[in-house]
């Protein structure tokens, strides 16, 4: 969990240090998350930029007040222009594209132009960013961001969030190909931020798809005499003693023999070892109080129970499955 904490501290540092300053909006709500300039980067400042599809550029020329046009670039990369034409812009950034018009429209058209190429909507460069993150959707890649830049975007990790993440990203279809599987990368979060390993800090690409994986939720049982039977969650900040577990299951009831109770627990070959649990000593302190591990099985048996057989305890990994899922 600390961990966690420090990656949070390290992603809202990130946001402030690498990302240019419309985008120090850290945490933008999914259902509000747009993808033009005025809520983004602004286009002056990010000089590197490589025009796509989708995009929505805002071409003029200075003092020419006839030549100013808002126009979206295709899908297969094109825009068309009053005079030029299809104009190919995609891949190109906007000094690039500048560059291209002026050479165009110099002398046939208009002498000495000063062409203004702005992009208005990113459209093209987007990632998509799920799983255990704060503020999980589509975000737009305005210049060149690495898996930890982009996860700061998302607002950071939850703390449910496991171990791994995964970058899911288009493979290239080779000349004349097949359409080739995408690439799955996997990404040890934990070697990211507690190790600073800059090495698993992968640069990110517009089409990618990243998942942080969410931790698999690791439960106890509770069943028998007891007010609240079911499956609870088991939350690794801190142990949980076997006492509290059994508070958590809203404590026994009247019926219960508490000094009769039973923890099963099973070792790494499946095998099963009954632990005896007499909860009467424990509370009066009499006997320690220890660990609950997960998928532990705490029986409380009543006092109609003269004693707890093998017979009663073979049938409880039964009685397990059909208790409701209680997750609290």
């Amino acid at each position: 969990m600390r961990n966690l904490e420090k990656f949070e501290m390290i992603t809202a540092m990130a946001a402030l240090l690498v990302l240019p300053a419309g985008l120090i909006l850290a945490s933008p709500p999914h259902s509000e998350m747009v993808n033009s300039v005025e809520s983004g980067a602004d286009p002056n400042q990010v000089s590197d930029y490589r025009v796509g599809a989708g995009d929505l550029l805002e071409i003029s020329v200075f003092s020419v007040s006839g030549f100013q046009h808002f126009v979206r670039v295709s899908s297969s990369g094109f825009v068309k222009l009053p005079l030029l034409g299809q104009i190919h812009v995609a891949g190109r950034t906007c000094a690039e594209i500048e560059d291209l018009l002026t050479k165009k429209l110099d002398g046939e058209y208009i002498n000495d132009p000063d062409v203004i190429v702005q992009v208005k909507e990113y459209r093209s460069q987007s990632v998509l960013v799920l799983g255990a993150v704060r503020s999980p959707g589509l975000y737009q890649l305005t210049h060149d961001l690495t898996l930890v830049d982009v996860l700061a975007l998302a607002g950071g990790v939850t703390v449910d969030a496991g171990d791994t993440v995964t970058i899911q990203r288009r493979a290239v279809r080779p000349e004349g190909g097949q359409q080739a599987s995408p690439q799955l990368t996997e990404v040890n979060l934990e070697e990211l931020i507690a190790n600073g390993n800059t090495v698993v800090n992968l640069p990110v690409y517009g089409g990618d798809v990243i998942n942080v994986v969410q931790r698999v939720q690791e439960v106890y049982y509770v069943i028998g005499e007891v007010n609240s039977s079911g499956a609870f969650p088991l939350r690794r900040v801190e142990p949980l003693r076997i006492s509290q577990a059994l508070a958590q299951a809203g404590g026994p009831q009247k019926t219960a023999k508490m000094s009769k109770s039973v923890l099963l627990r099973y070792d790494e070959k499946g095998e099963r070892k009954e632990i005896p649990v007499d909860f009467a000593a424990i509370l009066q302190g009499r006997q320690p109080d220890f660990n609950v591990l997960p998928n532990d099985i705490i029986f409380v048996p009543g006092s109609h129970f003269k004693n707890v057989t093998y017979g009663i305890l073979g049938i409880i990994p039964h009685t397990v499955s059909t208790v409701p899922h209680v997750i609290r």
